[in-house]
């Protein structure tokens, strides 16, 4: 045992020396390659650290869609995205369970989506509540960048009641967080939920206008609405499609945006969270994009 323990160490140390013998024939070549092997070891230990937070936070993305919507909206969002999550769940007024969805007993249509935000947020409460510490309601024509999105929370506290999103300026002094745009809770905002949001005039229904009661419910709950603009004041969430942020904006965005609302790509952070509007097959192109995509320009390694 302690002779193959010695060959061991002998092995190493060739090595180590064979090494720093190739590094030392030219102070430029040793400066060089000394200062690769530092980036390259730099970059190890960073992949490695970000690897570990993002596992570190239990996301659960639930989707809210209908039967009419299965194939061509919500299966987009299995195949790019919600992969990403955690836990990843449907829920439409019907069961279908062929596709996982999750019926939830609900009539369809604008005037039921508080009803069924709330059956939804139940639900997720009373089965998932343990298997994740944020929780992440979206449309399925929301596209959510997933590992953008577990980064930014790793910096919260998952025991504080907390709610983030695309904050409009309407309904309570805090304002709340568009539907479209998605919106996520905290273990602690969902836990005040499960709890005391039957009570309806803690969480009143306010018809069609869903995001805005759990808005009024979240600021009635004490949960506190977080200010999602990154530290240049640039957008993360994002309640319409990109184009719309980049170039002419939108007449209603401008009124209700509560941070002032500014067209550009520019004013977009460069860690964005999610946006609206990217319907079906469009979701497989954004992420065509953003995760196969490279340019010679970015420093990275080009295979040819």
């Amino acid at each position: 045992m302690a002779l193959k323990w010695m060959q061991g160490v002998v092995i190493c140390l060739v090595v180590i020396v064979t090494s720093l013998a190739v590094l030392l024939t030219s102070p430029l070549q040793t400066n060089t390659a000394l200062a690769s092997f530092g980036k390259s070891i730099q970059a190890g230990l960073r992949g490695r650290s970000m690897a570990e937070t993002l596992r570190s936070v239990r996301l659960l993305c639930w989707v809210m869609t209908m039967p009419s919507n299965l194939q061509k909206k919500a299966r987009y969002v299995r195949e790019t995205w919600g992969k990403r999550c955690d836990v990843l769940l449907f829920f439409s007024s019907v069961e279908n369970k062929a596709l996982s969805v999750i019926g939830l007993n609900v009539s369809e249509g604008r005037s039921h989506l508080t009803d069924k935000t709330y059956h939804a947020f139940r639900y997720v409460y009373k089965h998932y509540f343990n298997q994740a510490d944020w929780f992440l309601k979206a449309d399925d024509d929301t596209y959510v960048i997933v590992d953008n999105l577990k980064f930014y929370l790793s910096k919260f506290d998952k025991n504080q009641g907390l709610y983030f999103g695309a904050t409009f300026s309407r309904f309570t002094p805090q304002g709340y967080n568009s539907g479209g745009a998605g919106y996520v809770l905290s273990k602690e905002a969902l836990k005040r939920f499960g709890e005391r949001g039957s009570n309806k005039t803690a969480c009143p229904y306010k018809g069609g206008i869903e995001d805005a009661a759990v808005g009024h419910c979240m600021y009635n709950l004490g949960v506190k609405l977080v200010n999602t603009l990154d530290k240049k004041n640039r957008t993360r969430f994002h309640a319409y499609h990109p184009l719309t942020h980049m170039e002419a904006g939108d007449r209603y965005l401008n009124s209700v945006s509560a941070y002032g609302y500014r067209t550009g790509a520019m004013n977009i952070s460069d860690l964005p969270l999610t946006f609206h509007y990217i319907q079906g097959r469009n979701m497989k192109a954004v992420e065509f994009y953003l995760y196969h995509v490279r340019h010679v320009g970015d420093g990275g390694t080009v295979l040819t």
